[in-house]
């Protein structure tokens, strides 16, 4: 881990799915898929993503 500075942030989504979500849904796949995308955006490899809170809500 790195010396240099550390933030956190806080980030709201709404997913779209065909199916049901699960946390561990989210955690697995959506939250891979989102550190994927940062590190391809030039984020260092070391950045931690947790999932705090989720909520079904009906259409």
């Amino acid at each position: 881990m790195s010396n240099g500075p550390r933030y956190i942030v806080g980030l709201r989504m709404k997913l779209s799915s065909l199916t049901s979500l699960t946390d561990d849904d989210i955690r697995g796949t959506v939250l891979q898929k989102l550190r994927e995308e940062l590190i391809r955006r030039g984020q260092s490899g070391d950045v931690t993503l947790r999932l705090r809170a989720s909520q079904e809500i009906s259409p």
